[in-house]
């Protein structure tokens, strides 16, 4: 296995590109009817109109993404080595400014339109505004959405006329701090080269260029968690109390927030430091307690139960595990939204979910690989987000040429970075940290439903893993 992972990483860029005009071909002769077919049946015009542009320029976006590669792989060595010769606070500081530019010109030249959970989030903070009550379309008390976000953006609105305009110039601020956090905690993790080679590969990313229009939490909570693990990394001091307080902001974002928690004690656990750390520990899960203690209490009132967080985890498990379920989102099941008691709902939702895996218990096996393959099948989600309903008209090509580099090169990543975890002798401390962190997202995937915006926020450790020299190994 290894020397079969050996040869094909020796190969990696030969094999890419080959295998893009071996697709080019495929698709031209064989799929592209079958797939502009498909597509022509979508129900939702939203889907309709924006795969038809993506697909039927898809033969003209391999062939742009072939030669834009091509050129990348002949002159990798070249452009390396130019770069390297930057001092690396220059270097960073120039990706940074151009990262934000490319971001602004966004915001400024497409002009995205919200929809689904980005309109949902909008309305929330927009009711939040008028009425001073996080409450639903129904005029209900809510806590089916994390209120972070919404609370966040009506915070915002006190400041600014436009909450869109500002969560987005927000979502600029996320990004760039979220970027450099990543950048701290990686630079003492790699050598000079493997770094530069990570740099330009994750913050020149296209997807993550377009995380500045979309309204979403994964901006906000993926800023959180790097932070927390930039002060984590590094040893600070004062990391027990600053990382329990960024704990409970996180929860308020996103409820598995906990899990981190989990993971930093398995950690110390499996590094035998857990005895010198349990107090460490013990303070930040106190500190976070502390953070959503008010957001439980308003819970427990409006609900009559505990609730911590939120009250869509049933949804989700049902939406995940039902009899039809292949995994994936979708809608194709029963949970009435309407309900005033979300968590009584909520809670109906379970039941159903494990009566009907109680009456199939072999489907808790074959949902495993389906629900994997949707928490990675695409890596243009906030490109997706950005580019599907706009007020001004995009060129087509630009819209299919985003879509599918973005996708090529997201998949190349995934594939050389898990394949690097069989070429690497021996993982350091903070590799196996980041592979427990990396597992403990998948399986809140596994266990609820494929999604892969859940996987954003620790996309960079495959980034990570995909920039190491392991050609040593061989």
């Amino acid at each position: 296995m290894k020397n079969l992972v050996t040869i094909f990483y020796k190969f990696r860029y030969i094999i890419l590109i080959i295998s893009q005009i071996v697709f080019f071909f495929i698709y031209k002769l064989v799929l592209e009817d079958y797939f502009l077919k498909v597509i022509r049946n979508f129900s939702e015009s939203l889907d309709l109109f924006y795969y038809l542009k993506i697909f039927i320029y898809l033969p003209r976006s391999i062939f742009v993404s072939i030669l834009i590669l091509s050129i990348i792989i002949l002159l990798r060595e070249r452009i390396l080595n130019s770069l390297l010769k930057l001092d690396e606070k220059l270097f960073i500081t120039l990706l940074l400014v151009f990262y934000v530019v490319i971001q602004v010109n966004i915001l400024l030249f497409i002009k995205t339109v919200p929809y689904s959970d980005s309109k949902r989030y909008l309305e929330l903070a927009e009711n939040l505004f008028i009425s001073g009550s996080y409450i639903n379309e129904y005029g209900n008390k809510t806590a089916f959405y994390p209120v972070g976000l919404p609370a966040l953006l009506c915070l915002l609105k006190k400041f600014f006329d436009d909450m869109i305009i500002a969560g987005r110039i927000l979502n600029i601020i996320f990004s760039t701090g979220t970027m450099f956090f990543i950048y701290k905690v990686f630079r003492l993790m790699m050598s000079r080269k493997e770094l530069y080679i990570f740099l330009l590969t994750y913050f020149l990313f296209p997807n993550n260029f377009f995380s500045v229009n979309p309204i979403l939490t994964e901006q906000g909570f993926t800023f959180l968690i790097w932070l927390l693990i930039y002060l984590f990394v590094n040893h600070k001091k004062y990391f027990s109390i600053v990382g329990g307080l960024i704990l409970g902001l996180m929860l308020y974002f996103r409820s598995y927030s906990l899990l981190i928690l989990g993971v930093i004690f398995i950690y110390y656990l499996k590094e035998k430091m857990l005895l010198v750390k349990l107090r460490e520990i013990f303070l930040m899960a106190i500190l976070m307690v502390f953070m959503i203690l008010p957001w439980i209490a308003r819970n427990y009132q409006v609900f009559n139960s505990f609730v911590p967080m939120t009250t869509n985890d049933g949804f989700n498990f049902l939406m995940g595990n039902h009899k039809n379920s292949l995994g994936n989102i979708n809608f194709n099941f029963e949970y009435n939204i309407s309900n005033p008691n979300e968590a009584e709902e909520s809670k109906k939702a379970y039941l159903k979910a494990f009566r009907e895996l109680k009456e199939n218990p072999i489907k808790l096996l074959y949902l495993i690989p389906f629900k994997l393959f949707h928490t990675y099948k695409r890596g243009d989600v906030y490109i997706t987000w950005s580019l599907k309903q706009t007020e001004n008209e995009l060129n087509p090509l630009f819209v299919s040429v985003m879509f599918y580099l973005t996708n090529l090169i997201f998949y190349f990543v995934l594939i050389i970075g898990t394949m690097k975890l069989f070429l690497i002798n021996n993982f350091t401390m903070h590799q196996k940290f980041f592979i427990y962190l990396l597992i403990s997202f998948i399986i809140v995937c596994l266990v609820y439903v494929g999604n892969e915006r859940y996987i954003l926020p620790v996309l960079p450790i495959h980034f990570y893993f995909f920039s190491l020299n392991v050609e040593e190994s061989y």
